[in-house]
């Protein structure tokens, strides 16, 4: 016996059109995503970007699921009273760092960071707005009121410090014979790691993405490093290179045929994690460095912004672009002046 079936389009089951009856991960998923990466008006979205929002929805489908709706109501049926539950729950929420971790609750931030996510997503699914990336297929968008959680930055050495934890590595020597590189050569790749942290201010696993060919210079003596893709943001930078870190780099780049790694390390990001660390307690050791100073090296990152930050950048900015009548300052760094790039020349010398 055949069985007619009517046809409709608002099942949530159903690809082909978006419907407010989707769970927030199919939404997501078979809408959401394909909008962004097709959307040619706006900057193609990295990929951690879309991770956020795909853990956001997995959280959303985690704590609001039930046994009808295992991955929690449909896009309609979101109430202000479902976001604050799901605030509510955020904060007894666990998950595991690997597969024998312990338990571990989120942080403040990570809970105010899914909601932020969350809301972002369902905004997605209201009206039409300009270039935006909406389905039209919520009249009004369910919201709550968020007040990001106080934060303080994190700690790093000061600049003394700094150069102190470099002239350590004048007699650090490696324990791992296995690199097959010498004590020099060694030391030489960390000082040109530390220089590209500090004089940069890019994220610290950076160093494995650079070629020769990303170092240039553009005048005599006026040397750029032309960043592609910069870690987790995915967008492309030029940074002026310090002199210090122009001369951690010769060793490395003078000879080299440009598509070799501009600092070298025979070893991954993780295992460089760990030698910094060493080179940090070997300073110790010698009386360079107080205990209780070790930091990663993204600590790097946040000693460059406060170096940049004493050299009154965001001010002499804003009186270059009013000296020149600008009515915004980037059209002065893009095609006057780069007060950015004076900021960073004028750094201390390390060593």
């Amino acid at each position: 016996m055949t069985i007619l079936r009517l046809f409709n389009g608002e099942e949530p089951g159903q690809r082909d059109q978006v419907s407010a009856l989707w769970s927030v991960r199919q939404f997501v998923d078979w809408w959401y995503v394909p909008a962004l990466l097709s959307d040619r008006t706006r900057r193609r979205p990295s990929s951690k970007t879309i991770n956020k929002r795909k853990v956001a929805a997995a959280w959303w489908s985690q704590l609001m699921g039930t046994a009808r709706h295992p991955d929690g109501p449909a896009l309609c049926e979101i109430t202000a009273d479902d976001l604050d539950l799901f605030r509510d729950r955020l904060k007894a929420a666990t998950y595991l760092r690997g597969k024998r971790g312990t338990p571990r609750t989120l942080s403040e931030f990570s809970q105010h960071r899914q909601l932020e996510e969350l809301l972002t997503i369902l905004n997605a699914a209201g009206p039409k707005a300009g270039r935006r990336v909406r389905a039209g297929v919520l009249d009004q968008v369910p919201a709550i009121y968020l007040e990001a959680p106080a934060c303080w930055p994190k700690d790093c050495w000061t600049v003394s410090e700094a150069k102190n934890l470099t002239a350590g590595l004048a007699s650090f020597q490696s324990v791992e014979r296995r690199l097959a590189i010498s004590d020099d050569k060694y030391r030489q790749l960390a000082r040109a790691s530390i220089a590209f942290w500090f004089y940069t201010g890019h994220r610290a696993s950076t160093v494995y993405n650079l070629s020769s060919a990303d170092l240039v210079e553009v005048r005599a003596g006026q040397w750029f490093l032309h960043i592609a893709r910069s870690v987790k943001t995915g967008k492309s930078d030029r940074v002026a290179v310090h002199p210090t870190l122009l001369e951690s780099l010769r060793p490395f780049w003078k000879s080299s045929v440009p598509t070799a790694k501009l600092i070298p390390w025979p070893f991954r990001y993780r295992a460089l994690h760990s030698h910094h660390e060493r080179w940090q307690e070997h300073a110790n050791q010698i009386g360079l460095l107080e205990a209780g100073r070790l930091f990663s090296p993204q600590a790097w990152r946040r000693l460059h912004a406060t170096a940049i930050a004493e050299t009154g950048y965001q001010t002499a900015r804003t009186m270059a672009a009013g000296a020149l009548g600008h009515s915004s300052a980037a059209i002065t760094e893009t095609f006057y002046a780069s007060v950015k790039d004076a900021a960073v020349l004028s750094l201390p010398a390390l060593w």
